[in-house]
């Protein structure tokens, strides 16, 4: 059981850092 919660924390990081570069790269281009 702690180990699925450890890989559900590590996919909801890696989920949010994923949006948050997609927010930068469209942040970023000219408008």
């Amino acid at each position: 059981m702690r180990n699925f919660l450890i890989i559900f924390r590590l996919s909801i990081k890696s989920a949010s850092e994923s949006i948050f570069i997609q927010r930068d790269s469209v942040g970023n281009l000219p408008s």
